[in-house]
C-alpha cells in the first residue's frame, strides 16, 4: 500500500484525510517517502505517523527506528543462550553463583523470560529518563539532555525525539513500544 492509497481508504470525514487536503505537492512527496520508510522498518500502521511527521514536523520515523532498535535489544533472548548473553560478566564470581542458583531452580526458557522482563523494565526506565530530559534523582544538576535526530552524516536536523514513552496512539499509560513492535505477550 502507498500513502496515497492509505489516504484514499479513509472515510471522508477522517481527521487524517482533512489534514492532508491542504498539503502542497512537496509535502505529499515527503509523506510518500516517510510512509515507504516506515513500511520498510516494519511499521504496521504508518499512516498516522506520516501525517504527524509531515504536518507537525515530529521525527516519527526516527523515533520508530530508535524504538525498533530498543525492541531488537529486548528480544535478544529469542535465539541466544543465556550463558552467551552473559559472557562479558564471566569474571564476576557473584554473578556466576547467582546464575548457578537460578539455573537450579528454573529452566533456560524461564531464565530467559526473567532476564527479558528485567531488561524491559530497565529499558523502559531509560526511555522515560530520555523523554524527561533530566534525572529527578539528581536535583543538584542544572542541565539536562535531549535526543536529537541527525542525518546519516551526523548533522543535526533540528528535530527532537520526544514522546518515546507513549504508545503510537498517544496513551502514556501504554507500553512504550509502538503497537507495531509489540508481541502478543506485551
Amino acid at each position: 500500500m502507498t500513502f496515497g492509497e492509505w489516504i484514499a481508504s479513509l472515510p471522508e470525514d477522517d481527521f487524517h484525510r482533512e489534514e492532508v487536503a491542504d498539503w502542497e505537492a512537496s509535502q505529499h512527496e515527503q509523506a510518500s517517502e516517510v510512509f515507504s520508510t516506515l513500511q520498510r522498518l516494519g511499521c504496521k500502521e504508518p499512516g498516522p505517523l506520516v501525517v504527524s511527521e509531515v504536518s507537525e514536523k515530529v521525527a516519527q520515523s526516527t523515533q520508530f527506528a530508535f524504538l525498533k532498535g530498543v525492541t531488537e535489544i529486548l528480544n535478544w533472548n529469542s535465539n541466544m543462550p543465556l550463558d552467551v548473553a552473559l559472557d562479558e560478566f564471566e569474571d564476576n564470581e557473584t554473578l556466576e553463583l547467582a546464575i548457578s542458583k537460578v539455573n537450579e531452580s528454573l529452566s533456560e526458557d524461564e531464565c530467559k523470560t526473567l532476564v527479558a522482563a528485567i531488561g524491559k523494565f530497565c529499558t523502559s526506565q531509560v526511555i522515560y529518563m530520555l523523554d524527561e530530559g533530566y534525572s529527578s534523582n539528581l536535583p543538584e544538576i542544572s542541565t539536562g539532555w535531549s535526543l536529537q535526530e541527525c542525518s546519516t552524516d551526523g548533522e543535526l536536523t533540528g528535530r527532537s525525539l520526544s514522546g518515546l514513552h507513549e504508545s503510537d496512539d498517544g496513551d502514556e499509560d501504554e507500553d512504550f513500544l509502538p503497537k507495531a513492535l509489540r508481541t502478543p505477550d506485551d
